[in-house]
């Protein structure tokens, strides 16, 4: 073999070498795991759960049951921060009308039935609310600072 064969011959195997590993690189372009990056995105077992959005509570209304005009069990005191909205629902088994002292609020209650009250707590202080057919103290309206 003469160097011209030697040089012809050495050219052919590095060609041969380079398309090789060439190919031997691009055949891992077929596989779709290959040169993927691994997945980052939470999965939903571990994914951070955002928080339930719950309705708001419902609004706050106190009762005051009331019998032969006078209050069922011991008057209460009711306390409400200033500003919010009082909302007071009373139940009678006989007409009457109810006063609420300080706010100047009347609340005709039918025999057997209910009637409501709602109003800002504008005024601070302790307030009585009472039957005005007894002059019967139902309850104390305190409203705080």
């Amino acid at each position: 073999m003469n160097a011209r064969q030697r040089i012809a011959f050495l050219a052919l195997a590095a060609v041969v070498l380079v398309g090789g590993v060439l190919l031997a690189r691009s055949a891992g372009d077929d596989d779709p795991k290959a040169n993927v990056p691994p997945d980052t995105t939470p999965s939903a077992a571990t994914a951070p759960r955002e928080p339930e959005r719950q309705a708001p509570p419902p609004p706050r209304v106190e009762l005051i049951r009331m019998r032969d005009r006078a209050p069922v069990g011991e008057p209460r005191t009711l306390t409400f921060d200033s500003g919010a909205t009082v909302r007071l629902r009373f139940r009678s088994d006989v007409a009457e009308e109810v006063h609420i002292h300080g706010y100047d609020k009347y609340v005709d209650v039918p025999a057997g039935g209910t009637a409501t009250a709602t109003f800002e707590a504008d005024a601070e202080g302790i307030f009585e609310i009472e039957s005005h057919g007894s002059g019967e103290l139902l309850a104390k309206l305190q409203v705080e600072p």
